[in-house]
């Protein structure tokens, strides 16, 4: 839904005049599920680069967003790229080991050392890889975590001055990740305006996303009641249904203030689509007043 809400959002800016380019950047460097391990104390990680996941993930992106465009006529660009670490103090950065079939990764930097030319890594397997700073370095190598990407992303934006940047992010990135990690290194140099989108939560409360990242089937029980549909956009196109219907949603939330800032259950979500195709078998004079209840 967030990249349905920047869609809509860009709609409703080109259709007062503006004129829009939806930026997408897309990561390919978040951990692989279950390549995870712990080795004395420090987290190391393979990434869905290394694991080769990424490509199929972005397929289905592109299809994803290619429906978005058609649906609001709002062009868009797609970057694949590639601050502080609040609990260890320490960057975020990291670079998969080059060792064939290796690739695994310190996840919080912690046994990293810098020099002025230089990172050095280190693998628990197989020892210390460097990446040099220079014109040859391969930067797509690196690897950095959300809020030092964050922050260097806005320094970018910032090289642009001609374009007003618009961030639109879940709601689960406001408070201390934009106004600590973000604001106080750059001292203000920079603001682009940040659209915090609505979460989508389950029946406890937790951001669903998060969950399925987490939890290897913490959502099986939703399969079993046909609601398999709202987890994947894989299960959404297999179900029939049309990225249209979440579109419209994210029209309604940019019009109306109010239903963009706050949050939804899966079951609201559910029960809103339900409605709207129930709409589409009613008579033209029930519809709207369906649609209302």
């Amino acid at each position: 839904m967030n990249m349905c809400t920047g869609f809509a959002l860009g709609q409703a800016l080109a259709n007062i005049g503006k004129q829009v380019r939806i930026c997408l950047d897309m990561v390919d460097t978040a951990p692989t599920p279950g390549q995870s391990l712990v080795i004395k104390d420090v987290t190391y990680q393979k990434s869905l680069r290394w694991t080769d996941q990424g490509p199929t993930s972005i397929a289905e992106f592109k299809d994803l967003v290619d429906r978005l465009r058609t649906e609001s006529g709002v062009e868009y660009t797609i970057q694949l790229g590639p601050i502080l670490e609040p609990r260890f103090r320490t960057l975020g950065l990291r670079a998969a080991c080059p060792r064939p079939g290796c690739g695994l990764a310190d996840k919080h930097g912690l046994t990293n050392t810098y020099t002025e030319t230089r990172v050095i890594f280190s693998c628990p397997h197989h020892g210390p890889y460097e990446i040099h700073f220079g014109p040859n370095c391969d930067m797509s190598a690196l690897e950095l975590n959300t809020p030092l990407r964050n922050m260097v992303r806005n320094v970018a934006f910032a090289t642009d001055p001609t374009t007003a940047w618009i961030q639109v992010v879940g709601r689960d990135y406001a408070g201390f990740y934009q106004e600590q990690l973000l604001w106080r290194p750059l001292h203000g140099e920079f603001a682009p305006v940040i659209i915090y989108s609505p979460l989508i939560l389950d029946w406890s409360g937790a951001k669903v996303s998060k969950s399925l990242y987490l939890t290897d089937g913490a959502y099986n029980y939703l399969a079993e009641h046909g609601l398999a549909y709202l987890l994947s956009y894989r299960d959404w196109r297999a179900s029939g249904r049309d990225v249209g219907d979440l579109y419209q949603i994210a029209q309604e939330w940019v019009r109306d203030s109010k239903r963009l800032f706050r949050d939804y259950t899966l079951y609201q979500l559910h029960g809103q689509l339900e409605r709207m195709a129930e709409a589409i078998r009613l008579p033209e004079n029930a519809r709207n007043a369906f649609l209302g209840a």
